[in-house]
């Protein structure tokens, strides 16, 4: 039992131990690519294995997160392009968009995560190398002293994925001459051009009908502060119906010079000048009142239709 023991804190040891590695940096150099875009818009293309043959497929184009995703078919996700294993390139460079950084590979009977880099959208990757331009090679550490001791390493172990430019080269420049990348990025770039136009054009729709219904809003203002002045500069007699620019309403009790007794029955409940609006409905939601106050004349206007 006390060896069993042994035995297995020396394996997880060796395991953990085996994963302390730095990460490997690229192999080989870039390549310069003539682009087949020069538009202001970032293009970019999915390399893709399909057959045996590199081509480039789904197109989309990059805004920069000014819009919603939803609004543009063709817009990028920006997760997506910028994952290893979706193999999005710049149709401006034919670079990769994605980091070239490698990372550590875990392998666990035979089942594979990479650390770090494990999970795409909450889902497990199919394989820690996303294409075959990326390589491969075991993190000895510890591990080989142990090998030929411990068999079950065999499923237990780690391993550096690295990017390689040449095999990349090879890809890149196959997918170049399998693909119409050049009208393909002229139909994406003028559709987008053709989106942004209409885009621009509904909005400037939109600030117009506001700034016409603004002058609108402010027009009936001052048509009902006029009806407002000159029925507040009628004479008054007690019992008249009055009312107020802030919508109370009642009836005059006595008259003293420029003041007005007022006994007050209620506020309506809407925008000022309510009284004064001909279009105003006739059913009022008022909050009751039932003062009596003193004020200045001027500040009330007739209501004949509450006799």
């Amino acid at each position: 039992m006390f060896r069993s023991l042994i035995l297995l804190f020396t394996v997880l040891a060796i395991i953990t131990s085996s994963g302390c590695a730095v990460v490997k940096s690229p192999v080989g150099s870039e390549k310069q690519y003539s682009g087949v875009n020069d538009t202001g818009y970032d293009v970019y293309a999915r390399l893709t294995l399909n057959d045996g043959h590199y081509t480039l497929t789904e197109y989309c184009i990059s805004d920069k997160g000014r819009r919603s995703l939803s609004r543009y078919a063709a817009i990028c996700d920006i997760r997506a392009v910028s994952d290893p294993w979706q193999s999005y390139v710049n149709t401006k460079t034919f670079q990769p968009v994605f980091s070239t950084d490698g990372w550590i590979c875990s392998t666990q009977l035979f089942s594979q995560h990479s650390v770090g880099k494990g999970r795409a959208n909450g889902k497990d990757k199919p394989s820690c190398k996303p294409a075959p331009y990326w390589e491969s090679s075991l993190v000895w550490g510890e591990f080989y002293q142990y090998l030929f001791i411990i068999p079950i390493l065999v499923a237990s172990y780690y391993t550096e994925i690295y990017f390689d430019y040449a095999r990349y080269d090879q890809a890149i420049s196959e997918a170049i001459t399998n693909s119409n990348a050049a009208d393909d990025v002229a139909k994406l770039t003028a559709g987008y051009a053709r989106f942004l136009a209409k885009e621009q054009q509904e909005q400037q729709e939109k600030d117009l009908l506001k700034q016409q219904q603004k002058a609108e809003k402010q027009n009936k203002v001052d048509r009902l502060k006029r009806l407002f002045a000159s029925s507040a500069s009628r004479s008054k007699a007690v019992g008249d119906a009055i009312c107020s620019a802030d919508n109370r309403y009642g009836y005059v009790e006595r008259i003293s010079g420029e003041k007005i007794q007022i006994r007050v029955e209620a506020k309506a409940r809407s925008a000022d000048y309510y009284f004064f609006d001909p279009l105003r409905s006739n059913r009022i939601r008022s909050t009751q009142d039932g003062r009596i106050i003193w004020d200045n004349s001027s500040n009330w206007g007739i209501c004949s239709w509450l006799d």
